[in-house]
């Protein structure tokens, strides 16, 4: 079973753990600062969304993929995180600078051997 990571618990984040769940992942592990939000997400989508402040220790654990649905400002930050901790990225921003910063990250995560996904929508 794979395990997804969600960050970001907005409307984005919403959107993708429905669309996650509706292709068959059964676990989604959703990363947030606010606490309303993460319950806010978890009563909106299902029992099969837990939500975890970013801070928390272990807070992604063992994960196979790190679905970036942060503001575009943060996009660089989960990052980074995703692959210092090795982990496959998937970026939502559509913000044309961010994006061509991320895809800068390529041959960084291509040489760890890590997939890449910037600006998937």
């Amino acid at each position: 079973m794979s395990q997804v990571v969600v960050d970001g618990a907005g409307t984005v984040g919403a959107r993708v753990c429905r669309h996650l769940l509706s292709v068959g992942i059964e676990r989604i592990t959703v990363l947030s600062d606010r606490t309303s939000r993460l319950d806010g997400i978890a009563s909106a989508v299902g029992p099969e969304v837990t939500g975890r402040k970013r801070n928390e220790p272990e807070s992604a654990g063992a994960v196979d993929v790190v679905v970036v649905a942060r503001g575009s400002g943060d996009q660089m930050l989960a990052v980074d995180a995703a692959l210092a901790a090795r982990r496959h990225v998937i970026t939502t921003s559509d913000d044309p600078a961010v994006v061509a910063a991320l895809l800068e990250r390529d041959a960084e995560a291509r040489d760890r051997g890590i997939a890449l996904v910037v600006g998937a929508t």
